[in-house]
């Protein structure tokens, strides 16, 4: 039980940063500007994209741009 807990809080984290991915990609800015108007630690942002990323480009429509 401990187990599926601590998988769906992956889960439910792993969706938040794909979100947040997305809005960021969407918004134009560079992720600097976004992170920094957004409140978003630009370290994490980026850590969590290369975390991400395998899940990202496979059911995501984001541009590839986005992974630079």
């Amino acid at each position: 039980m401990n187990q599926d807990i601590k998988e769906a809080t992956a889960d439910v984290r792993r969706d938040k940063w794909i979100s947040i991915i997305a809005a960021q990609n969407a918004s134009g800015l560079s992720i600097k500007a976004w992170c920094q108007e957004n409140g978003v630690n630009e370290a994490s942002y980026y850590y969590w994209l290369k975390k991400c990323v395998h899940i990202i480009l496979i059911q995501s429509t984001l541009p590839i741009k986005a992974l630079h």
